[in-house]
C-alpha cells in the first residue's frame, strides 16, 4: 500500500514538473531618452495563460507582449509574473530601463551692444543629471555658427541678433536653448553705387550715389586718387588711365564707423581683355 502511495506522487510531482513554468522577458530598447516608449516579449518557458506585467512607472499590463511609454527619467525595475493554473513564476529584472533626462541649457555673454565689428565672449553654462556633454552647437543670428563650449565670436554687421545653444549629452539627448535680440550691433551700413563701373575714354567722370543709412552720418570718401570728400554723393574726374579704388567711410552720432569699397575702371574696360591665338596656318580661322 505504501510503495503505490510513493509511485502515485512520485507521478504527480514529474507531471507538475513537465508543465511548469519559468518567467523571462526581453525589451526592444533598455534605455534612451524621455519620452521612451519600450516594448516588451514574453520569453517564459512551459505552458503560459495568464500574465501580469508591472513596468516599474506605475503603469501595469495582463498583455503577452505589451508596451508602454516612461515620461520621466530614471531606473526601472520591471517585473513578470506568469500563471498556468498551479502555482506562479515571477521574474524580477532589477534596472532594467534606464531613461536618460535632457540637459538644461543656459548661456552667458560679456557684451550686450557696442559698434561693430563687436567681438563678443560666450560661456556655457549647461547643467546635465544624466551623462557627460558630448557636443555644443552655436548659432549667432548672422549666419555664423561654431562648434566649441565657450566660443568668442566677431559681429561684423550692425543689426540685433538671435543667439540659440544646442547642447547633446552622450546618451543623444540634445536640448536647444534660444535667447531672442540680446544683443544689438550698432553703427551704420554703407553702400554706394557709381553711375557707371568703367569709362573708356578720359577725362572720366564719375557719380557716386551714397546709399548709407544710419542716425546723423558723417562721410569721408577717398577716392582713390589722393584726392577726398566730405560730400554725401561726390563726383570725381579722372585724367589717367587706371583702376581706382572708391573707399566710404560712414560715422554715425554713436561714434560707430563702418566703411565699403568699390573699385572703377577710367581710360579701358576694367578686367576685360582679349587673347588670340598667336600661331595659325594661312587660311585659317583665329579664335579670340
Amino acid at each position: 500500500m505504501l510503495v503505490r502511495i510513493s509511485l502515485v506522487c512520485f507521478v504527480l510531482l514529474a507531471s507538475q514538473s513537465a508543465f511548469a513554468q519559468l518567467a523571462d522577458f526581453t525589451a526592444d530598447i533598455k534605455n534612451g531618452c524621455f519620452p521612451l516608449t519600450v516594448e516588451f516579449k514574453d520569453a517564459s518557458t512551459g505552458p503560459v495563460s495568464e500574465w501580469l506585467w508591472d513596468f516599474g512607472n506605475n503603469k501595469t499590463s495582463t498583455l503577452t507582449n505589451p508596451g508602454t511609454i516612461y515620461t520621466e527619467p530614471g531606473v526601472y525595475d520591471v517585473t513578470l509574473t506568469v500563471k498556468n493554473g498551479g502555482p506562479p513564476s515571477t521574474r524580477i529584472k532589477a534596472g532594467f530601463i534606464v531613461v536618460h533626462d535632457y540637459p538644461s541649457v543656459d548661456f552667458s555673454f560679456d557684451k550686450i551692444s557696442g559698434c561693430a565689428p563687436l567681438d563678443v565672449k560666450f560661456k556655457d553654462q549647461t547643467s546635465t543629471s544624466s551623462g557627460n556633454i558630448a557636443s555644443w552647437f552655436w548659432v549667432f543670428g548672422d549666419g555664423g555658427t561654431s562648434s566649441q563650449a565657450n566660443p568668442g565670436y566677431t559681429f561684423k554687421t550692425p543689426g540685433s541678433r538671435t543667439v540659440s545653444l544646442n547642447v547633446r549629452n552622450e546618451f543623444g539627448c540634445e536640448k536647444l536653448k534660444t535667447i531672442s535680440s540680446p544683443i544689438t550691433v550698432l553703427g551704420p551700413t554703407v553702400k554706394f553705387t557709381p553711375d557707371k563701373t568703367a569709362a573708356c575714354t578720359l577725362p572720366a567722370t564719375f557719380t557716386f550715389t551714397n546709399q548709407s543709412t544710419g542716425k546723423g552720418l558723417t562721410y569721408e570718401w577717398d577716392l582713390g586718387d589722393g584726392s577726398s570728400s566730405t560730400s554725401e554723393s561726390p563726383s570725381r574726374t579722372y585724367t589717367q588711365a587706371g583702376t581706382y579704388h572708391i573707399v566710404l567711410k560712414a560715422t554715425d552720432t554713436d561714434g560707430c564707423q563702418q566703411s565699403f569699397t568699390l573699385p572703377v575702371f577710367a581710360g579701358g574696360e576694367g578686367d576685360l581683355g582679349i587673347k588670340a591665338n598667336d600661331k595659325v596656318c594661312n587660311g585659317s580661322g583665329i579664335e579670340f
